[in-house]
């Protein structure tokens, strides 16, 4: 009987003791999750924030008439992966952006007079900066060979602060032309739809009437000189809503270009955010197109609605900062050390390690260029030091 009740004492203690490692295990996960939920919510407060006033930085150093900036920036932090045999923390990038525009009028032109050329800092663009990154680093293809180009030399943006380590890609580029003979707008219906839907409409030149960007009475104010800054606008057949022309295909290639101002001569200033042609896919608009969908129109459809301005994005058509972002970890030598002396253990952990981030983005020529941020435990080879 004694044994046998030793025997039920020792099943029990073993599984107390099983019990008691997996209630710890659960335990342990639970509390690893908590941490790298909390932490990545701070970090992630802390980069938008960053972002934000970096951009306004920037929007304050610009001189024109539309002082606006978009940046996206990324930091690298340490977030604890309790399974990690060897406990260095794997960096994860923390993304925040901000758009600042630095003018007392958010719809102000990028031009005061009609005859004045805008300044090519503010061309619009989008503006990166990643920690442990500097204009002048080498820029890789899309399999992470070197191009013998660097950051600069693809992301042409001006960055008027000076900072070494914010780069950016022009979107768009400004041109001023006569207006055509025959132009198709496309404007929001506002008479028959209580919903988010647009007309496409061809209008003649002598349908349109030019009037003052303060406003005034149609064309009086247009006789004042050419220089002053006017806006386009028609009337439909059978309307006396006056329709104002911004989004309009000039040329008939079926994009639509942006229309920024106009003098009473119907002189167009606008932006154009595409290539000159559909066939022509590689011209240098900017570094990146970002508004594909939206720049495009089929001239046959009768009907235009929000999703209908152009055709559907793919993967293919996407250009800027890509999603499919490259991570690897290197160990050269990281080795884990236990010995046994007099009963107690002892562990030694040698750490060598790298990280590698490939950053991929697509530019408007159709090349995937890749941006590297490497972290690495040796001091003194790394762009960002994992110690940081």
């Amino acid at each position: 009987m004694k044994k046998l009740a030793e025997g039920i004492i020792s099943e029990r203690k073993a599984q107390a003791l099983t019990e008691l490692a997996i209630f710890g295990s659960i335990l342990l996960f639970c509390l690893a999750m908590l941490i790298q939920f909390g932490l990545q919510a701070n970090y992630q407060q802390e980069a938008q924030m960053e972002a934000f006033r970096k951009a306004q930085q920037m929007a304050f150093n610009r001189d024109g008439p539309n002082s606006a900036v978009s940046l996206t920036l990324f930091k690298n932090k340490a977030i604890p992966d309790p399974r990690d045999q060897f406990g260095f923390a794997e960096r994860v990038a923390i993304p925040g952006s901000g758009s600042v525009t630095w003018d007392t009028d958010q719809s102000a032109a990028y031009i005061k007079k009609f005859d004045d050329a805008p300044q090519e800092e503010d061309l619009p663009a989008m503006y990166f900066q990643m920690e442990g990154v500097s204009r002048g680093d080498v820029v890789l293809d899309q399999d992470n060979y070197p191009t013998g180009e660097r950051i600069q030399d693809v992301a042409k943006a001006e960055v008027v602060s000076g900072d070494k380590n914010t780069f950016g890609f022009y979107t768009a580029k400004f041109e001023k032309r006569p207006c055509p003979p025959k132009i198709i707008v496309v404007f929001e219906d506002r008479e028959h739809s209580q919903n988010t839907e647009y007309i496409k409409e061809p209008v003649f030149k002598d349908q349109i009437m030019v009037s003052r960007l303060e406003g005034g009475f149609e064309g009086i104010e247009a006789e004042t000189g050419s220089t002053l800054l006017m806006y386009p606008y028609f009337r439909r057949s059978g309307s006396l809503i006056k329709q104002r022309i911004t989004d309009a295909d000039l040329d008939g290639d079926g994009r639509l270009e942006y229309i920024l101002a106009a003098d009473k001569n119907k002189n167009l200033f606008y932006i154009r955010y595409h290539g000159a042609s559909p066939a022509d896919a590689y011209d240098k608009v900017g570094n990146i197109q970002v508004d594909t969908a939206y720049a495009q129109i089929d001239p046959g459809d009768r009907e235009v609605t929000e999703y209908g301005l152009g055709r559907e994005l793919t993967p293919q058509d996407r250009q800027g900062l890509l999603r499919d972002f490259e991570k690897s970890i290197q160990h050269s030598g990281s080795k884990i050390v236990r010995t046994e002396n007099a009963g107690s253990v002892e562990s030694e952990t040698t750490l060598n390690a790298k990280q590698t981030t490939y950053y991929k983005f697509r530019l408007n020529d159709g090349r995937t260029v890749s941006i590297p941020v490497e972290l690495s435990t040796d001091p003194g080879t790394a762009l960002y030091k994992w110690a940081n």
